[in-house]
């Protein structure tokens, strides 16, 4: 990492370690206009890894009693230079650790969406908008700070847009179903764990988003649980290892043991899996 970058949204890294899991991570059978979906809704190539979420970064203003907006990048520029004087230089920070591929999938119905209005359409209304990503911050918004000399979701796919058939003397709306799908890098980051509970704030699912469409999906963790243990193997087998090595930090996430402890199982290497085979234990007691 080389840079904690700021906006009036999140607090996120980016550098060179961050943007080599994104373009080595993402996946050959996932259609380009995903990645370019990322890069429209970042205004970005670069990949990074937020550390201090939108809802988290509002609500630590409105605690510090910072209500008007002008007074935020102050304040926000104060808060990176106390993290960078206690955790020092970015680029001497641990590095992340790329656990594989993860993948998110959402289903929407048309008509609760459109019951239910995006505030921030109304808010952004006349506004150029990026193609097929959400609207960002315009680029007066941003900050860069330089370290000194950072929905229900389902996992059954659909169709894209599905029609409910009505009888033609009637006047009833078609209901449709939008699909979204988020391929991102799950990332072990002890470190930057650290820096969160420094903050006050309570552990994270890390993750690079390395393409979507038509949106990101969010509002769901994107940690262990999400990860495709065949393709992310096929793509890098030392990521057995990893999973190995940093399972044990993951005892909710039983899927992903679970998934672990058979393949370990069925590679002769279930001994491996001891460590947590507790917490599996536990998990599918009554």
């Amino acid at each position: 990492m080389d840079l904690i970058v700021a906006n009036g949204r999140y607090l996120s890294v980016v550098g060179s370690t961050i943007d080599a899991i994104g373009k080595q991570g993402r996946p050959t059978t996932m259609p380009e206009k995903y990645h370019l979906n990322r890069v429209a809704r970042d205004n970005s190539e670069r990949y990074h890894i937020t550390f201090v979420h939108p809802g988290e970064l509002k609500a630590h203003l409105a605690d510090k009693g910072i209500p008007k907006k002008k007074q935020h990048h102050k304040h926000i520029r104060s808060m990176v230079d106390e993290v960078i004087a206690t955790f020092g230089e970015p680029s001497t920070w641990e590095k992340p650790l790329d656990l594989g591929l993860g993948l998110l999938e959402q289903q929407e119905d048309e008509k609760d969406r459109q019951q239910q209005p995006d505030k921030k359409q109304k808010k952004d209304k006349g506004k150029k908008k990026r193609l097929g990503a959400d609207q960002g911050d315009t680029s007066k918004d941003d900050v860069t700070v330089t370290a000194p000399p950072a929905a229900a979701v389902t996992a059954t796919p659909a169709a894209a847009v599905t029609a409910t058939p009505v009888p033609a003397t009637t006047a009833t709306p078609v209901s449709t179903t939008r699909h979204y799908v988020s391929y991102f890098r799950v990332i072990h980051w002890p470190f930057g764990q650290k820096i969160r509970a420094h903050l006050g704030l309570p552990p994270t699912s890390f993750h690079i988003t390395v393409g979507f469409d038509p949106k990101d999906v969010h509002h769901s963790p994107k940690g262990p649980d999400t990860i495709l243990l065949a393709p992310s193997l096929k793509q890098d087998p030392d990521l057995l290892a990893r999973w190995v090595s940093s399972a044990v930090h993951y005892p909710k996430e039983s899927l992903f043991l679970q998934r672990l402890s058979h393949h370990l199982i069925k590679v002769d290497l279930g001994h491996l899996a001891e460590p947590w085979q507790h917490h599996l234990k536990t998990t599918e007691s009554p």
